[in-house]
């Protein structure tokens, strides 16, 4: 049997914005891109 390889974590960017917002829509939860870019933005900075 192969060990699977490694995988990264990264912050999301704008870019991630429509495709969190589709993977958020299935899950139950409808949201826009917009949306999503906001709620990034507003975690983004906090404790800074």
């Amino acid at each position: 049997m192969s060990t699977p390889p490694p995988f990264m974590l990264r912050s999301a960017t704008p870019a991630d914005a429509a495709e969190i917002a589709r993977l958020s829509h299935e899950l139950g939860y409808p949201v826009t891109p917009e949306q999503v870019s906001a709620a990034n933005r507003s975690t983004s900075t906090r404790g800074r």
